[in-house]
């Protein structure tokens, strides 16, 4: 599952359905990933390309890469530094205080289910210089129960799914990076993303293979950067911070080579649904999006 949440974002035109009807969907409720990145880092991908296809994470600390991850091997590899697994991992309020693990960079991992609920924090110390990384993954589902706050106090916060993710009515922070991931379909409705705006990068990343569907999500001021790519991207009530680039990229690519479509869904496109807006001003129409839209890319998988 880590190596096909790496692929998202990768060109995938080998496996595009011919048509929504070829699309079947898990109905298995769930939620996401993280890692984005610019600059000599690319937005959101684990860099696996020079990592052996076939590596495991039995056993020995980890071989899993991350990209954006600075240190390296003495064989030039990324690597986690740590990985908690098991078979059912749950999370209730509290605040889990990641630094006694003395890791700077930890994936927790679930072969069947892991989930979410209440207000949780994960901190992870005083030392502001340290590159924080957590990831919640799943094999299965990963759920947060409607109205949770998860809080990560570290640089980059990531959740990763094989099933639906479905983020309802949840509060999501981190320092600097929140990055959702699902091998299915990505739901989010009445949530927020937010970060501390004293990162590098402030940015939000959502990847699904199938579809993305966003109504009302609210990002705060401090997000600069947002990435979203699936095979069809949905999106309502949306409100583009200013001053943030936005990258949104689905099967087929803009209309025109630039345009989402707009007022209703199409298969393969980026789809403008209903009150989608940058720095409150409405991008609905073509002439809007020109005059309010030049920091909002509309491409193809894998660009």
């Amino acid at each position: 599952v880590f190596d096909e949440l790496s692929m998202l974002g990768e060109s995938i035109d080998q496996f595009t359905p011919g048509s929504e009807n070829d699309i079947q969907d898990s109905l298995d409720g769930t939620i996401s990933f993280s890692d984005y990145e610019t600059d000599d880092r690319r937005v959101g991908e684990l860099d696996l390309e020079t990592e052996p296809t076939d590596s495991n994470y039995e056993g020995e600390s980890t071989s899993a890469p991350v990209d954006g991850v600075d240190d390296h091997h003495s064989d030039g590899e990324h690597s986690f530094d740590g990985v908690l697994g098991g078979r059912n991992l749950s999370f209730g309020s509290g605040d889990y205080d990641l630094s006694l693990l003395a890791y700077n960079r930890l994936l927790f991992a679930s072969s069947d289910f892991l989930s979410l609920s209440g207000e949780v924090t994960f901190s992870v110390g005083q030392d502001n210089e340290i590159n924080n990384q957590l990831i919640l993954m799943s094999a299965g589902g990963l759920k947060i129960e409607k109205g949770s706050k998860v809080r990560f106090e570290g640089e980059s916060l990531g959740l990763g799914s094989f099933n639906t993710l479905r983020v309802i009515e949840v509060d999501l922070y981190a320092q600097d990076e929140i990055s959702l991931r699902s091998l299915d379909r990505l739901v989010i409705e009445n949530s927020d993303m937010t970060t501390s705006g004293r990162g590098v990068h402030d940015a939000v990343e959502l990847l699904a293979h199938q579809e993305i569907s966003v109504d009302n999500l609210r990002f705060n001021e401090n997000i600069k950067r947002i990435a979203m790519e699936a095979m069809t991207i949905n999106l309502s009530n949306l409100n583009f911070p200013a001053g943030s680039e936005v990258k949104l990229n689905s099967a087929h690519g803009g209309l025109n080579g630039k345009y989402p479509n707009f007022n209703s869904s199409i298969y393969g496109r980026v789809n403008f649904i209903k009150n989608i807006s940058y720095a409150t001003n409405p991008i609905m129409n073509r002439s809007s999006f020109d005059k309010y839209g030049g920091s909002v890319s509309i491409g193809k998988i894998g660009n």
